[in-house]
């Protein structure tokens, strides 16, 4: 592969709007505030990209990056090299320094899709798209990407689903019905939304089959489909909340803890998926998919009305700072309300 040919981008501040948008028509209101301006057909492949990450971070298949198959030969090559310049690498064989230099790739797959360092390249009538890995390390900086097409990461991540629908049909109907129901919570986190976010994918990013039935969703699945896209949307956008809002803020602090729980399998489904428990650390808590989609949604849309000020550029860094600050406490507020609602429906 010609990495010099990609054309890296940063997924659309709207894909996520996009899907919303188009399966739920009646329940988008103000689901995209500063449109990207671009064409239908390079929109479902940032729309289909962005799905296809929101599965990924739901099956967690980088978790086993060895599992994905990727190309870096080029930056193997560069993290080699910088290894033979430091005196602790002295005594090891070229073998052993690019089985290191495979084993800080796979790391950096790893961490590059926890906290979403990467852009896209793709091209709008191939349908190719590829996923441009940008680890940041400290210790070896190398600028060459890691990069992982499109099918990669959808065979890897059919291959976790499917797994698992085996095992289901292995134990029979009724067997496996009362194990469907009786682990519901398990079931609909590494099943159910993953299939879902698949097929979404697989609506934007790839050609309809003969005769196949065009995808639907009910609307009921509008709540989970905003959880699972809000925090696909937090953990790829978060350097966006760290500049604006600050590392102290109470909207940075809030959407980390949720990404950190999630992208790090920190959480648990429970009460037929309307509440959901996490952990991060050892902090733990219990708080309905409501709550967490409502602040979700929230924190999206104060970040996207300072992003909207900055890229207007008639506005000071001050009056910036100011408008981020005043946005902050006022997530103070609403987080008050919406916290009381939620002790409501705890006791319901």
């Amino acid at each position: 592969m010609d990495i010099s040919k990609l054309k890296p981008e940063k997924i659309s501040r709207c894909a996520k709007g996009r899907v919303i948008e188009e399966f739920f028509p009646n329940l988008s209101i103000d689901e995209i505030i500063y449109e990207d301006k671009l064409s239908e057909r390079a929109g479902d492949m940032h729309s289909g990209a962005f799905c296809l990450y929101a599965a990924t971070l739901l099956t967690k298949v980088y978790e086993d990056p060895q599992n994905i198959e990727y190309e870096a030969t080029e930056r193997m090559s560069g993290l080699v090299e910088q290894m033979k310049q430091k005196p602790k690498f002295s005594q090891y064989t070229d073998e052993q320094l690019k089985e290191i230099a495979r084993e800080m790739v796979e790391t950096d797959i790893r961490n590059s899709f926890a906290h979403g360092n990467f852009e896209i390249s793709y091209d709008i009538y191939t349908k190719k798209l590829y996923y441009v890995l940008k680890p940041r390390r400290k210790d070896f900086v190398v600028d060459k990407p890691i990069v992982i097409s499109k099918n990669a990461l959808f065979d890897t991540n059919r291959k976790y689903v499917s797994n698992i629908g085996i095992a289901f049909a292995g134990l029979g109907r009724e067997a496996a019905a009362q194990k469907f129901m009786g682990d519901f919570g398990n079931t609909y986190k590494n099943l159910l939304l993953p299939v879902t976010m698949l097929k979404l994918s697989e609506h934007y990013l790839e050609k309809p089959k003969k005769n196949e039935r065009p995808l639907v969703l009910r609307e009921n699945q509008f709540l989970s489909m905003q959880y699972v896209l809000n925090i696909a949307k937090i953990t790829y956008e978060q350097d966006d909340y760290y500049k604006i809002f600050g590392k102290d803020s109470t909207v940075f602090k809030k959407i980390a803890y949720l990404r950190n729980a999630v992208a790090h399998n920190g959480y648990m489904f429970a009460n037929n998926a309307s509440r959901v428990h996490y952990q991060d650390r050892d902090d733990k808590r219990t708080e309905t998919m409501c709550k967490s989609v409502s602040y979700l949604a929230l924190a999206n849309t104060q970040k996207e009305l300072v992003l909207g000020q900055i890229e207007k550029g008639t506005r000071s860094q001050a009056t910036i700072d100011g408008f981020a600050k005043s946005l902050n406490e006022c997530f103070d507020i609403i987080l008050s309300g919406i916290d009381e609602l939620d002790r409501e429906q705890f006791q319901d």
